[in-house]
């Protein structure tokens, strides 16, 4: 099993980071462009909603993804194909900021396959997973007025 994990801590409210992870406008702006996302069924990121991933750069049909479950604090899809496991994003607040998790599990069935993926692009996967949660902290922090850290009251 490959497990890759990244995290981020986004100054903005847990409804606003579930915004962007679920507006599919909106996720043009931070998911990785490595990837085509191919509605299947349902409306994207919502409970029993489908869709497929295809990696551009290979040219293939990676895995059908189904949304497990979902409730205002993660989401997690169940993947099947090429590879087969799990996406799990999970969101919670941590004093005024938003703290982030991308965790994936997988396996690869097909084993020539797989040694490609153990020796190359499960370090290209690492790298692009943890590039899309700056460029999502980055859209999000431009966007949302930022509250000051320390407010000061004058009696």
């Amino acid at each position: 099993m490959i497990v890759q994990e990244e995290f981020v801590s986004i100054n903005a409210s847990p409804a606003t980071v579930e915004r962007y992870l679920t507006d599919p406008k909106l996720m043009d702006g931070w998911r990785s462009s490595a990837v085509v996302i191919d509605p299947l069924e349902g409306e994207l990121m919502t409970l029993g909603s489908m869709y497929r991933l295809r990696v551009k750069a290979l040219g293939l049909t990676g895995a059908e993804y189904t949304v497990a479950e979902r409730d205002s604090s993660h989401i997690l899809l169940t993947m099947d194909g090429m590879w087969r496991g799990s996406e799990l994003w999970r969101w919670f607040p941590d004093g005024n900021r938003t703290v982030l998790l991308n965790r994936v599990e997988y396996e690869v069935p097909n084993e020539a396959l797989r040694v490609f993926v153990v020796g190359f692009a499960n370090v290209l996967a690492q790298l692009d997973m943890r590039l899309q949660l700056v460029r999502l902290q980055q859209m999000i922090e431009k966007s949302v007025p930022q509250q000051p850290l320390l407010s000061v009251s004058k009696a």
